[in-house]
């Protein structure tokens, strides 16, 4: 995963808080390809699991560098494609 993809993601999820809306993981597939990111083959991004192994991805390293408000913008900015957040979904099941 390269920084521009950390950055790109960082940021739409920003402006997506800002301004109180979410994003679903095919709609941010279509955005990454619209801007030139492929994936680690070198294909597009794709609905499904790979998409939001991206969005974890992306949590972490900005946990990791302390970036905990960017981080959480990624956690709620991006949706399910029922709108739900997925990280939630977990943490209940778990209960």
């Amino acid at each position: 995963m390269t920084e521009m993809l950390v950055e790109f993601v960082k940021n739409l999820a920003n402006s997506l808080m800002t301004n109180g809306l979410t994003m679903r993981g095919p709609e941010l597939a279509i955005q990454l390809n619209q801007n030139g990111f492929t994936t680690i083959r070198g294909t597009e991004y794709k609905r499904g699991r790979g998409i939001y192994a991206v969005l974890t991805s992306v949590w972490r390293r900005l946990k990791a560098r302390g970036l905990d408000n960017d981080a959480e913008n990624v956690a709620l900015a991006f949706v399910n494609s029922d709108g739900s957040h997925a990280w939630r979904q977990k943490a209940e099941r778990e209960e």
